[in-house]
């Protein structure tokens, strides 16, 4: 996702992954405006991708597994800043168990960016 929108800028992969989340893509070499992702994209950042990613397939991830990525990675900061589980459960609207299971050692890892 971070090369991603390192490519393509943040509204323009949002739209990528709106359009093509859940799928493998396949990345023209050559990219055309009415080609299906310069549609889906525009077709200056389909251009990008195509640039950067041309012939290459892509597995598309869902929207939905990156609100939970994104929501673990809060889990964890939030954690760190001394937030209880209690409290985590009740922010994030989850049960206490859920946050241990996000926060056992396994899950515990912090992409610094």
């Amino acid at each position: 996702m971070e090369e991603l929108i390192e490519i393509l800028g943040g509204d323009a992969a949002n739209l990528f992954i709106t359009a093509f989340g859940g799928q493998v893509i396949n990345i023209p070499a050559n990219v055309y405006p009415a080609h299906r992702i310069a549609v889906a994209i525009g077709f200056d950042a389909a251009l990008k991708l195509s640039s950067r990613w041309g012939k290459l397939s892509v597995s598309v991830p869902k929207r939905s597994s990156i609100n939970l990525q994104d929501r673990n990675f809060k889990i964890k900061a939030d954690r760190l800043r001394g937030m209880t589980l209690n409290e985590l459960a009740l922010k994030y609207q989850i049960t206490s168990r859920q946050v241990s299971s996000i926060l056992r050692p396994k899950n515990l890892a912090l992409t610094v960016v």
